[in-house]
């Protein structure tokens, strides 16, 4: 039989020891990272349906001119 090399199947790396602090900061860091993607694709979406909303709107109508306002009596 040919000699198998287990260390591929059973590689044994040291890990560094974390504290509490440590994976508490790590797992907060992965949460803020994901909100952050989510945030941005929503605003590029959003950004999107406005130029297109914009785009299709065309020119604005006129506006009416205001009435002016009348003088007051002096007194």
């Amino acid at each position: 039989m040919p000699n198998k090399n287990y260390d591929s199947y059973f590689s044994v790396d040291p890990k560094k020891p974390q504290t509490k602090a440590d994976i508490t900061d790590a797992v907060v860091r992965e949460i803020l990272r994901k909100e952050s993607g989510e945030r941005a694709a929503l605003s590029a979406k959003l950004r999107l349906l406005r130029l297109a909303r914009d785009k299709n709107a065309g020119s604005p109508a006129p506006k009416k001119p205001s009435k002016l306002a009348r003088s007051r009596k002096a007194k």
